[in-house]
């Protein structure tokens, strides 16, 4: 007899299956969390609007992450709003997946210590490929074989 049975699927603990929006391009003095959740609502259930601030100076950052429950409401929203006016700003906006999960104010603040302007992954460094294998070594034979005879 035996035996053994299934292992499973890792990861998501809890029920993390929301997924979030980034927008960008409001205008931050006009456009509330409330006007956010009112226009995006209308595609599906919005469970959080969050607009970071500055940790330092407390000011709005000037983007937003929008997180429905279910991934085809923020498609649509998404398919919907991106490239349009939806506040009464009249500025376009740019809605885009936003990429990682949000960020707790003790990750944050490390963070902004450290920051240098440039996204936190490495992404960027690994997209040169072979960046020091060029034809530098290829002459160096006669440095091998100095003062001979």
């Amino acid at each position: 007899g035996g035996g053994g049975g299934g292992g499973g699927g890792g990861g998501g603990r809890g029920r993390r299956s929301s997924i979030s929006l980034h927008l960008r391009g409001y205008e931050v003095a006009r456009t509330s969390a409330d006007d956010v959740r009112r226009v995006f609502g209308k595609f599906g259930r919005v469970s959080d609007v969050y607009m970071p601030r500055d940790f330092h100076t407390k000011q709005l950052r000037g983007f937003c992450y929008i997180e429905f429950d279910l991934r085809e409401d923020a498609e649509a929203a998404k398919a919907a709003l991106d490239r349009t006016s939806p506040f009464d700003d009249g500025n376009q906006v740019a809605v885009m997946w936003a990429a990682g999960s949000r960020k707790s104010s003790v990750e944050m603040r490390r963070r902004d210590a450290s920051d240098d302007g440039r996204p936190d992954d490495d992404r960027d460094f690994r997209r040169g490929g072979d960046r020091g294998a060029g034809d530098r070594g290829a002459g160096s034979d006669r440095d091998r074989h100095r003062g001979g005879d």
